[in-house]
This record gives C-alpha cells, sequence and structure tokens, in this order.
C-alpha cells in the first residue's frame, strides 16, 4: 500500500491554519515514548476537508452521524499533522490500528475534544469532562475503597477512576470486561495510579498517569503493562 505524505501533510495544514500556536486547538499533552496530541475542534468548521485514506473512505461512509463524522475527521486531522503516513483500521472488537505499521495508538473524544496516543507498546487513553452524571453511575464501575485512594472531591475523583478503567478496558484486549471484578486501582501516587486488570494473557499490571486539563480528565499509560 502507498501513502501520498505530501497530500496528507498538505491538507491537514490548509485545515489547521488558522488555530493559534499558543492554543488548547492542538496541544502536545505528552512527549516520550508515548505521545499525546489533543485538538479541540469544536471551531473546526472544515473538518470534512482532512485528508483520508481509501479505506478510511470506507469507514466514513458507514458513520451516519454527524458527530461521529465530526470525532473520526477530527483524529485523522491529528495522525495527518504528526505526519504518521498510515491508515487508522479497527479489529473486530472495535480497537483502532495503524494499518502497515507496529506502532500501536489509542484514541478517544468527548464534547469536541479528540485525543490521539500513539507508542511502540501497547497504549490506552481516555479524556473525559467532570460532571454530576459521573456520581450517579460510580457504583457500576468503582468501590468506596477506590474512592478513598484519592483526595478530590468526588467528581473530580470519580471522573479520574472512570478514565483509568476505560484505559484499562482498551489494553485489555477483550470484548466484555467486568469493570468492578476485574480492574482494581492498588495505589495512587500524585497523579499516577497502579492498577491490577485482566487481558487475554491474564492478570497485568500497569502505572495510569491522570491529568485535568480545562475541566477533562485524561488518563493514559506512558509506559507498557508487565505481569503481575
Amino acid at each position: 500500500m502507498k501513502y501520498n505524505i505530501e497530500l496528507c501533510e498538505k491538507t491537514t495544514l490548509l485545515l489547521l491554519k488558522t488555530i493559534p500556536k499558543d492554543s488548547l486547538y492542538l496541544k502536545e499533552i505528552h512527549k516520550g515514548e508515548a505521545e499525546l496530541t489533543m485538538l479541540d475542534f469544536k471551531e473546526i468548521s472544515d473538518l470534512d476537508t482532512t485528508f483520508l485514506y481509501t479505506i478510511e473512505q470506507e469507514d466514513l461512509s458507514q458513520l451516519k452521524s454527524k458527530k461521529r463524522q465530526r470525532e473520526f475527521f477530527a483524529i485523522r486531522a491529528i495522525r495527518n499533522k504528526k505526519g504518521i503516513p498510515f491508515p487508522i483500521s479497527y479489529n473486530p472488537i472495535g480497537g483502532p490500528f495503524f494499518e502497515g505499521t507496529s506502532l500501536n495508538l489509542s484514541i478517544s473524544h468527548s464534547h469536541e475534544i479528540a485525543i490521539l496516543a500513539t507508542a511502540p507498546f501497547n497504549i490506552g487513553v481516555d479524556v473525559e469532562p467532570m460532571t454530576e452524571r459521573i456520581i450517579k453511575i460510580k457504583d457500576r464501575f468503582t468501590t468506596s475503597s477506590e474512592i478513598g485512594l484519592f483526595n478530590y472531591n468526588q467528581i473530580k475523583t470519580c471522573t479520574i477512576i472512570w478514565t483509568i478503567k476505560e484505559v484499562l478496558y482498551k489494553l485489555s484486549g477483550l470484548k466484555d470486561v467486568d469493570f468492578l471484578k476485574e480492574m482494581r486501582i492498588i495505589n495512587v501516587t500524585k497523579n499516577q495510579a497502579t492498577c491490577q486488570f485482566m487481558t487475554e494473557y491474564g492478570q497485568r499490571l500497569v502505572k495510569i498517569k491522570f491529568h485535568e486539563i480545562a475541566n477533562f480528565i485524561i488518563s493514559f499509560n506512558p509506559l507498557s503493562y508487565y505481569e503481575s
């Protein structure tokens, strides 16, 4: 498969040319082995000019919702801006992957914020806004002992836990996982949690970092998971 890198970069530069460098529109959140890039696309009207590979155009045609289409374009706009010359496809359980390279990725979007995470190891990322709704559903995904590990208000704490467990779910490689029984936050130090979770290979441990940016919580694993 051939990739038109010049066209990829050109169309995305056109898309993002009006974005101030010091704004939150496009922001590098983390650099290192794991790289996270965030795009706030609320005010970007021409997302549909984003360069897509043929296979991505086919996937886009299956999306009927304008919201889902904009999220689809936003992730690929970040990919193009970073100069990654590979299309994004999906495995049978919906996990994204790059065609034609061993580079791993994870994606997340919420309220017109999109994040693309890449790493040479299995990576997961999640972004969620802090709202009161999280309190109503907390018993579905966490326990009082996990909540007690954090020193924040309940909305922020529960949002952090939810994003951590979404990351664990993405790392698991499994379609069905019990968020209460098969994922545990063991301890928390500053903005990092050590977690144990079930994968297709058995129990594993991983460290998850979490950050607050503009009333959103973003969580990801900066390093690979390891055996218990």
